[in-house]
């Protein structure tokens, strides 16, 4: 069986489950009062998300849709690919930018492992 955590950090009690099973959440986007099951849990504070799955969801999709049509509209990316860059300095800028992020990278990856 799995155990939750509370703010302090213990684990929490099947007494605090059965309350966090029953408790209620409003979300902020579609203002349905909603259990606590039907709110994704941010891993990294362990509280629950602002906005219902289905809102949050729906709200991916949305981005995702004007994502892709950002780029077919456009015929441009976010980001450029160092591959399709026709300009010579550019392509060149890009490589060494690319070389420098990879390196500094590896230097804090490096003293991460070195502590």
């Amino acid at each position: 069986m799995r155990q939750t955590k509370n703010t302090q950090g213990a684990c929490a009690a099947p007494a605090d489950r059965e309350i966090e099973r029953d408790a209620r959440h409003q979300c902020t986007c579609c203002g349905r009062t909603l259990p606590l099951t039907e709110f994704y849990v941010n891993a990294r504070t362990g509280r629950h998300d602002s906005r219902c799955k289905e809102c949050r969801r729906e709200s991916s999709r949305r981005q995702r849709t004007k994502d892709v049509m950002d780029c077919r509209t456009t015929g441009r990316r976010r980001y450029p690919v160092i591959t399709e860059t026709a300009d010579p300095v550019l392509r060149m800028a890009l490589i060494r930018r690319a070389l420098r992020t990879v390196e500094e990278k590896k230097r804090v990856l490096k003293m991460k492992n070195d502590k």
